[in-house]
């Protein structure tokens, strides 16, 4: 990689970490950090939810949204669960703004989805 840009980069990341919205992702996930098993409860249920995506049974499809749903409600009462979520979203809106820019600004024959 070109030093120039190897150095931007570094500095983005600087400035991505001390961005507000990463501070709070920060905090929020040491908060949940202290709550042993709850991030697995979560990765878990990202898994189900990518599988569920990737699924092929329409009819299955309903009944797992709606578990799944229930789920994420569940876990949701947890205190600081919701406020992880919320930052984490926060933080991957930023990075996809980030990516897209940089995107935009190339001349890469990508395809518009």
């Amino acid at each position: 990689m070109d030093y120039s840009v190897r150095e931007c980069t570094e500095q983005l990341i600087r400035s991505i970490r001390s961005s507000e919205d990463y501070r709070r992702y920060e905090q929020c996930l040491a908060a949940l950090d202290e709550k042993p098993g709850i991030l697995g409860q979560i990765m878990e249920l990202r898994k189900q939810e990518i599988e569920l995506y990737h699924g092929d049974d329409e009819e299955a499809m309903l009944e797992e949204t709606q578990q799944l749903g229930d789920a994420y409600e569940e876990i949701g009462k947890v205190p600081g669960v919701n406020a992880f979520l919320e930052a984490e979203e926060a933080v991957v809106l930023m990075l996809r703004g980030v990516s897209r820019r940089v995107v935009s600004e190339m001349r890469l024959l990508t395809p518009d989805l």
